[in-house]
């Protein structure tokens, strides 16, 4: 039986694989653990380093713009709003979206995922270009032959972004924050009543990571069957899982490679069937059933 190296975070829809209790049938899961997962990403989008991987939706699409074979399947490992990411430290007075015109904000990477909801989001809401901020960074960008926009600075080695809002070195920053309570708070006000007011208007939930396959596996259409199908038990055991249909799925992807155009993360748009491996069907998303992001 083919083995396969795999990287994935334990979550509630993956841990029946991880455990053995769903299976591939004609494939072998190697799992390979890394605490947290985000570290193994890097080693996947250069170097092809699992065959089976959890990614960023916002790597995949540099990587593949820049001709990487690795594409992905179906599934959403993580998705998320975003609203209440974007926080600032209320012990220095009053930060508002209106007032990052010409502010710091930190952010671990440009091209980290949930950053680039944030700017989407500060855009659309807010009419918040992204060049209108300097967007301060502990980690360069992680895949070759792609640069930082010029007003991406990146921060004294040793920094992190919760040492750079704690020190004021940035207005604000991009971040989870497990137990919100003072001093940080949320830039956007209500974040709560603003992802469901999101949700309402586009339709879909943010993406953040979903599973990709090498090169190999992407182009072996009865591989990525047995794939899809064994992520597909597992999900359904799940007690909770991350929403999403495969419309649904094409929407938010979609306008997500349009706001990665719009903030220099990739030169021009991809299509979104083009991201997928072999014998995955997904329509494209044609011109007019997304509009500044809005389904019609």
């Amino acid at each position: 039986m083919r083995r396969v190296k795999t990287l994935l975070g334990t979550y509630a829809h993956t841990e029946p694989l991880k455990n053995g209790t769903v299976t591939p049938r004609s494939l072998e899961f190697e799992f390979i653990e890394r605490s947290p997962v985000n570290t193994g990403f890097d080693a996947m989008i250069q170097r092809q380093a699992f065959e089976v991987s959890e990614l960023p939706i916002g790597a995949l699409f540099q990587a593949v713009a820049g001709g990487s074979p690795i594409r992905l399947l179906p599934v959403v490992v993580l998705g998320d709003f975003h609203h209440a990411s974007l926080v600032y430290d209320s012990g220095r007075g009053l930060i508002t979206p209106a007032d990052l015109k010409g502010a710091r904000v930190a952010v671990r990477s440009f091209s980290q995922t949930t950053g680039m909801w944030v700017r989407a989001i500060l855009s659309e809401e807010h009419g918040l270009r992204v060049g209108d901020v300097t967007w301060v960074v502990t980690e360069p960008s992680h895949v070759a032959g792609f640069q930082d926009p010029g007003n991406v600075e990146l921060a004294p080695a040793g920094e992190t972004v919760a040492s750079l809002l704690a020190g004021g070195a940035v207005d604000a920053a991009i971040m989870f924050v497990g137990r919100p309570g003072e001093p940080i708070r949320p830039v956007i006000p209500d974040p709560a009543a603003a992802a469901r007011e999101w949700r309402a208007r586009h339709g879909f939930v943010p993406i953040n990571h979903m599973v990709a396959v090498s090169g190999a596996l992407a182009a072996d259409p009865a591989a990525v069957s047995d794939l899809l199908q064994a992520f597909t038990r597992a999900g359904q055991l799940a007690p909770a899982r991350p929403e999403g249909t495969v419309p649904e799925m094409a929407a938010a992807l979609k306008y997500a490679i349009d706001a990665a155009v719009r903030q220099g993360l990739i030169p021009a748009p991809l299509e979104v069937p083009e991201l997928f491996a072999a014998g995955i069907e997904v329509e494209p998303v044609r011109a007019g059933e997304v509009r500044d992001g809005t389904r019609r």
